[in-house]
């Protein structure tokens, strides 16, 4: 075990083996996709002969999520269904080979997944959505009604979205995405009129977050975007509202419930800066941060936007914000930390380590958009504090948390001495 993390170690600092795992993975990946078709392929044509064993119901099941990645679903479904050795068929009827949970729950989430990817082929709709939500309520029975097999069916669901929006990102034709768009947002329409449970609604809302996401076009906003992230604030919103009347709805456990609650006003906070609404997802933020003020990551999120605001608004003050905190308590603390605080805390902590590079990444970002407003001598002195914080980090961190930091503090210095004037050379003439 030691040897493999070691190799392993050895793999990632070394950039030439890197490029060569990358050139091999594409061919690597089409010989177990072989594997998976052929041994899905070799069991329905044995069922009737040959004893059905877990292992081969397992291989079936990864055979399955492959058709689906590769827009196969049809070819899911069959294996998925079939009579005489389908995974759905044998957990149905209590198969012995197929009695594992965690199977019988995996297998009803790719059928789900399958059946809402065949909406997009624009065949057989209706009889589609009726087994998709069929399919939904048998796994609602399977998990329970129990707080944890409820927190179970979130995580499923969850899971389906990421998969549904993985989906969309391997479609290559255009018109396809849009038509297989089309089939999922038939379907959360449909459930999201026929079902009231927190996990169907937080799964509309997750799903339509991760269709915009599907159709930005590298990072930047399309209408169809917009359209879904539109349509993912509304089930949110619709979500908060309902749980502030009843929050037993969501969990009847409080601790789980707030946690869901603070996770739906951060999937808020997130599609509000997809739509340019800064100010409405700091104020998401902020009602997170009421609850659990010592969550590093939203505290994080929480200063980047007034970084953010700062640029969209043209307003300095933000940035300062963003630096020091923002949001005064009754106490005299600040309920959003800014960069230094968060910088200040996570400092020296091994668990915190990607955070306190972050917060020294915010620092310098927020510096050089402070200085950006000012002329003259003053400009020329905000920025060299903007350069100060990098190279000061450097020297006492000379591997500034990896490569992948490293690349990003290189670009905000290239930045800076740009805006000074300088020879953007990055840390070329920097290195005492």
């Amino acid at each position: 075990k030691y040897g493999r993390g070691k190799k392993l170690k050895e793999n990632q600092s070394n950039p030439a083996r890197l490029a060569e795992l990358a050139t091999e993975i594409p061919q690597l990946l089409s010989v177990a996709a072989e594997m998976l078709t052929a041994g899905a392929d070799h069991l329905a044509a044995s069922a009737k002969t040959a004893r059905i064993t877990s292992s081969s119901l397992n291989g079936l099941l990864s055979a399955c999520q492959y058709y689906i990645q590769v827009s196969e679903a049809a070819k899911a479904i069959t294996h998925l269904e079939a009579a005489d050795y389908g995974l759905l068929t044998l957990i149905r009827n209590n198969d012995p080979a197929a009695s594992s949970s965690s199977l019988a729950e995996q297998s009803f989430r790719i059928a789900l997944s399958g059946h809402i990817a065949m909406l997009g082929s624009g065949q057989d709709a209706q009889a589609h959505i009726d087994d998709a939500k069929a399919i939904m309520a048998e796994l609602n029975d399977l998990v329970g009604e129990t707080p944890d097999g409820q927190k179970r069916l979130v995580s499923i669901y969850f899971t389906l979205a990421r998969e549904l929006e993985a989906q969309l990102e391997a479609t290559s034709d255009d018109a396809q995405r849009q038509v297989l768009a089309n089939g999922f947002e038939t379907f959360l329409n449909e459930v999201s009129k026929t079902s009231e449970q927190f996990t169907v609604r937080h799964w509309v809302g997750v799903t339509m977050q991760s269709l915009g996401n599907g159709f930005e076009v590298n990072g930047r906003m399309t209408p169809q975007a917009e359209k879904y992230y539109e349509k993912a604030i509304a089930q949110f919103t619709a979500i908060k509202a309902k749980s502030k009347a009843d929050q037993t709805w969501v969990h009847e456990d409080p601790m789980t419930a707030k946690a869901y609650i603070g996770s739906i006003r951060m999937n808020l906070a997130e599609v509000m800066k997809k739509i340019g609404n800064y100010k409405a997802a700091s104020t998401e933020l902020a009602f997170i941060l009421l609850a659990t003020p010592s969550n590093v990551s939203v505290q994080i999120e929480a200063a980047r936007t007034y970084s953010e605001l700062g640029l969209r608004e043209k307003d300095s003050a933000k940035y300062l914000l963003a630096i020091g905190g923002a949001r005064k308590m009754k106490s005299g603390d600040n309920l959003i930390w800014g960069w230094k605080k968060i910088n200040r805390l996570t400092q020296g902590k091994d668990a915190f380590k990607n955070e306190y590079f972050e917060s020294r990444l915010g620092i310098v970002e927020a510096r050089l958009g402070f200085a950006m407003f000012k002329t003259g001598e003053d400009k020329k002195k905000y920025l060299g504090y903007a350069k100060l914080e990098v190279l000061n980090t450097k020297k006492i961190y000379p591997e500034l948390g990896g490569p992948e930091f490293t690349a990003r503090f290189e670009a905000l210095l290239r930045q800076v001495q740009e805006a000074l004037g300088e020879r953007a050379t990055g840390f070329t003439d920097n290195k005492k």
